[in-house]
């Protein structure tokens, strides 16, 4: 008896859906999953980052090139020098005083530049610019801008800010199907965002609440303290100031901040008199 095969059904090599919803379903598969693995990422990397110890990131950022803060070193004698050591004692002093790890050591660097700015970035160094500070009207508002910033330092929101920024480019590389080499230029290419990396809205308004509990702990009222913010949105016209850009309602803080302040004595320190102060061109700001 010859053997023969057997004669196979038609389109059996087919599968049981028309190709076009095949395809649909294999692409919604992919999506979901570049979808499922985003999101791990956003939601782990704050917390992986923070496991980084404050000194390895300190010395992670002294081992880079210091250009990117654009930090202007002066001798010790001149005007710079005086007001970079006096702003550095005050944020020692918030420090010892008021941090919860005073181990965390904080660098303030002034920066003499016409722009209205201050940042916190990786490594506990604190950056304020003239612009800024020549518009402050009391010691009180200075501790406040300061304490601020060392509260971002204190509760890791740089390397945490930085942690998101890497997220976003290795799932950007991921999805784009960049190498390795190619994923690491980028991040690399990203490095000048240090000087500004971003905060939301939870880790600012949570630096604003350290802020004052420190200026009250330092001087015994809020008042004048909440100058920073009224001298911050009379600048705040067509293009914004720097420090604004990621600030949460700044009417809505100035309003806390002013309602606290009339619940303790009015009264200010002055700023020393090697601070500079533009008198002249500073808006008519009033509470």
């Amino acid at each position: 008896m010859r053997y023969e095969n057997p004669k196979l059904p038609e389109h059996i090599n087919l599968p049981p859906r028309h190709p076009f919803k095949e395809s649909l379903r294999l692409c919604l598969v992919v999506i979901g999953g570049l979808v499922s693995f985003w999101t791990l990422l956003m939601l782990t990397t704050p917390w992986l980052v923070t496991l980084i110890s404050f000194d390895t990131e300190r010395q992670w950022v002294d081992d880079l090139d210091k250009n990117f803060l654009n930090i202007q070193h002066s001798a010790p004698t001149s005007e710079h020098g005086k007001i970079q050591r006096y702003l550095q004692y005050l944020a020692d002093e918030i420090v010892a005083t008021s941090a919860t790890d005073p181990s965390m050591a904080v660098t303030v660097h002034y920066v003499e530049q016409d722009v209205i700015n201050a940042f916190a970035t990786l490594g506990g160094h604190v950056i304020i610019y003239r612009g800024l500070l020549e518009n402050l009207p009391s010691e009180n508002a200075l501790t406040l801008l300061l304490a601020h910033e060392i509260a971002h330092v204190q509760h890791r929101d740089p390397i945490i800010a930085l942690g998101r920024m890497t997220a976003l480019v290795l799932s950007g590389g991921a999805i784009s199907g960049f190498g390795s080499n190619a994923i690491s230029q980028r991040i690399l290419n990203h490095m000048g965002l240090l000087s500004s990396l971003r905060f939301n809205r939870n880790q600012e308004l949570r630096a604003d609440e350290v802020a004052l509990n420190v200026v009250y702990q330092q001087y015994g009222t809020l008042s004048g303290a909440w100058a920073l913010f009224t001298q911050l949105q009379c600048h705040s016209t067509a293009t914004p100031p720097a420090f604004l850009s990621t600030h949460p309602a700044l009417t809505e803080r100035i309003a806390r901040a002013t309602a606290l302040a009339h619940s303790t004595p009015a009264r200010t320190t002055p700023l020393p008199d090697f601070i500079p102060q533009d008198t002249t061109n500073r808006p008519p700001c009033t509470p």
